[in-house]
Order: C-alpha cells, then structure tokens, then sequence
C-alpha cells in the first residue's frame, strides 16, 4: 500500500470510495444527507485548489483517501478521511492520517470532527492522539471535534 498525493483524474475513484466509507456513517444516524455523500465530482475537483489531498492505492486501487488544509490560526483542518470498508482495520485510515500530518510539518494543532456517534471513528482518532475538545449540535447530528498538538 502506498500513500501518494492525489490528482483531479482521481475523483470519482476517491467519490467512490468516500461514498461508500461515509455510507456507514448515515446508517448509524440514519440520514443520508450528510455532506460526503452529496458531494460532487466537481466539488471534489475544486477541493485541489484549496486541499492537500493524498490517496491510498493498494494493488493499483484506490483504497482511501483523505484532505488536510492549512488555516489561518495555524492549525491544520482535516476532512473526509474515507477507507474503502472492504479494506478498513489494515492500517489504511492511520497511514493516510500520519502522512496529513507529516505534509503539514509546520501546524500548531491538527483538528477534525465526526459524529459523537461515531464511536468506531471516536476511538480510532483517539488512538492517534487525538482528544475530544468540544461538541457541537448541527441539528439532528451532534459533532465532537478533536485536536492533537504535534509533539
């Protein structure tokens, strides 16, 4: 398995993928609006501009993929961190978040939300050193947001 920054011929194997990883996630809250599984190619295109969006391919395929963004506080906001589910439990989803980490050498902080729900996802950031610092009620989804500060 290899982690490579991604390219916009990429897209609709990283929505595959995403749409698949997030489809999971809106069975535990049973809603099937959230973000990741409405987005678009083009969305998706766009986010190259703005994103550092890296891949995982396995064999040739993509398996996951992941985007992390600089901010103006210096903290680094990651999103859609997405493991195809056939692949997931093999390292995947910790390879891509060590190599968001390592393409922002210079972040204060490294922060992300998923759904308090989202026990799995909960416990899977915590075991890379990330920590709940607050909860936010987004309507019929409550978030909690994670940070961890670079050693």
């Amino acid at each position: 398995m290899e982690i490579l920054a991604a390219v916009p011929a990429d897209v609709e194997e990283i929505l595959d993928v995403q749409k698949a990883a997030f489809l999971r996630q809106a069975e535990i809250y049973s809603n099937h609006d959230l973000p990741p599984l409405l987005e678009t190619a083009d969305e998706v295109r766009s986010a190259f501009g703005e994103w550092t969006v890296l891949k995982a391919v396995e064999n040739g395929r993509l398996v996951g993929s992941a985007r992390g963004r600089s901010r103006d506080d210096g903290a680094c906001f990651i999103a859609r961190v997405s493991v195809h589910p056939d692949c997931q439990g093999r390292g995947i989803g910790g390879a891509l978040m060590a190599a968001l980490e390592n393409a922002f050498p210079r972040a204060t902080c490294f922060e992300l939300f998923t759904g308090a729900k989202s026990v799995g996802n909960i416990a899977f950031y915590g075991k890379l050193g990330y920590v709940v610092y607050a909860e936010e009620d987004r309507g019929d989804i409550t978030i909690v947001k994670m940070r961890k500060t670079p050693e």
